[in-house]
């Protein structure tokens, strides 16, 4: 932990002078009224900032002694600013978060705990598997807001030409009808057509949506004591898999997941697996528009031994506990979670998956063209968050995708990269 803390001293540097002497003072109004500030990158970004703003909107029409102050992040800026500003004891009341995030901010005694803030009803209308990802100790650090599950993306008309009519059940069918779409060879463009996509660029999400596979041959990042058990057989097995699916040609090589999105857009891509939010991003990128919506399918990502292989990425808030107004803050965060926050956001921006059951009945969700949230809602509820519970989780998942590129473009061996790979994560983790 010091060495984060360190970073975030040097970034308080070069920080922009609006934050040079920490966030704006919550208040406690003369007239009752009480201030919260709320740190986010929902208002920073143009998509979800009306969602915002009909948020906030409704809240304090509905509660007219609480009034939100907008503190505005860039996504990329956020965990540095709320490491800065807890730092110089003048954080924000609350906050959205990444859950990748959460574990650096814990260690730093930032979080408060929410238990005492919280009725038992409101905790038993959380997924329980979505819940028990905020619990760290005997503390619930944060709340869920949108678990956005992982799915197995697959092109029902490249399916149907490679002669299958379902998705796979298992990973090994996963990888066969991944090769017999690899087989098509072109589009009517000449444009070379994939089976299955495997990121290898050098990124964070690289190194997660490869657990999957790991996951599939019994392996984890970590061992249930949070020790690091990466250098397995399954991780061995995982790597040389995919490993040959490069060779083959079955996957493109040195992509990302925004290339990944754009392939699986312009049907050039079989099999893709990517959270909810990916949804909406072919739609867009795709030139048959939401006409495209029919040639999508969403599925469990399979396992061949019936292990859970889905899992579901973590936009999380918490309250700082430095916050004097703790109570009004949960109060907001609280709200940003309910059915009818979930109501106006997805009216404003959409497919946001619920993480509560209370939030499951809103109109939104069996509105015509609505219906693939249906699937996402299962699986969030049956999947499991990343195991991100150590600081250096962020560094971990960026070898991990170095491994992939040794092994799948640079064709090293799968048994001499993991124990190697290994090393470096045990630092990692060692270090935090």
């Amino acid at each position: 932990m010091k060495k984060l803390l360190t970073i975030a001293m040097v970034f308080a540097l070069v920080a922009p002078m609006a934050f040079a002497n920490g966030a704006p003072e919550t208040q406690n109004n003369t007239n009752g009224t009480t201030t919260i500030q709320f740190a986010n990158w929902m208002s920073a970004e143009e998509s979800t900032k009306p969602a915002y703003d009909a948020l906030v909107a409704d809240f304090e029409k509905k509660n007219p002694n609480i009034k939100v102050e907008n503190l505005s992040l860039p996504y990329n800026q956020v965990f540095n600013q709320l490491l800065i500003l807890n730092t110089g004891g003048n954080p924000p009341d609350c906050a959205q978060l990444h859950g990748s995030w959460v574990s650096a901010l814990q260690n730093a005694g930032a979080l408060e705990n929410l238990y005492p803030y919280v009725s038992q009803k409101e905790l038993d209308d959380f997924y329980p598997s979505v819940l028990q990802s905020c619990v760290y100790g005997d503390e619930l650090s944060i709340l869920p807001w949108a678990p956005s599950p992982v799915a197995l993306y697959y092109n029902k008309t490249l399916l149907k030409k490679a002669g299958y009519d379902a998705p796979p059940k298992t990973m090994t069918e996963l990888f066969k009808m991944a090769r017999g779409i690899a087989d098509l060879k072109t589009d009517e463009k000449g444009n070379r057509i994939y089976g299955i996509g495997i990121q290898s660029k050098k990124m964070v999400s690289s190194g997660f949506y490869f657990l999957p596979y790991i996951w599939n041959y019994g392996g984890n990042l970590v061992d249930k004591n949070g020790e690091v058990a990466i250098n397995s057989d399954a991780t061995v097995k995982a790597l040389t898999m995919i490993g040959k699916l490069f060779k083959e040609g079955v996957t493109p090589s040195g992509l990302e997941i925004k290339d990944m999105r754009n392939l699986f857009a312009q049907g050039d891509l079989g099999f893709h697996i990517d959270g909810d939010f990916g949804y909406p991003v072919f739609l867009k990128l795709s030139p048959k528009g939401n006409d495209f919506a029919d040639e999508i399918g969403i599925a469990q990502v399979p396992s061949d031994y019936g292990n859970t292989t889905s899992f579901f990425i973590e936009h999380d808030l918490g309250v700082f506990k430095k916050s004097t107004n703790k109570e009004a803050a949960t109060k907001f965060i609280t709200y940003l979670s309910s059915a009818e926050a979930l109501a106006i956001y997805n009216a404003n921006n959409g497919n946001k998956t619920p993480a509560r059951y209370s939030s499951e009945i809103i109109d939104f969700y069996n509105q015509t063209g609505n219906e693939h949230n249906k699937e996402f809602i299962n699986l969030a509820k049956n999947g499991q968050p990343l195991p991100q519970r150590n600081p250096g989780f962020v560094a971990a998942m960026e070898e991990l995708a170095e491994g992939i590129q040794r092994v799948g473009i640079n064709n090293e061996s799968a048994e001499s990269v993991v124990p190697e790979m290994s090393e470096k994560i045990v630092e990692l983790y060692t270090e935090n």
